[in-house]
């Protein structure tokens, strides 16, 4: 696949708490993937609603 990666980190304030969010970009095709410590903070839905706006 020709695509380019994108590496960018985030530090997001969720529940008075910070986190480091690792984004990993590719164009084709398209793919999000997110890294985040503690790992559980991922699944939760309020999270990635919050995150999702970001984008």
């Amino acid at each position: 696949p020709n695509y380019k990666e994108v590496q960018d980190f985030f530090k997001l304030t969720f529940q008075h708490r910070e986190y480091k969010v690792l984004i990993l970009l590719a164009r084709e095709p398209l793919r999000l993937t997110i890294k985040c410590n503690p790992r559980q903070m991922c699944r939760d839905p309020s999270f990635s609603k919050m995150f999702l706006k970001l984008l």
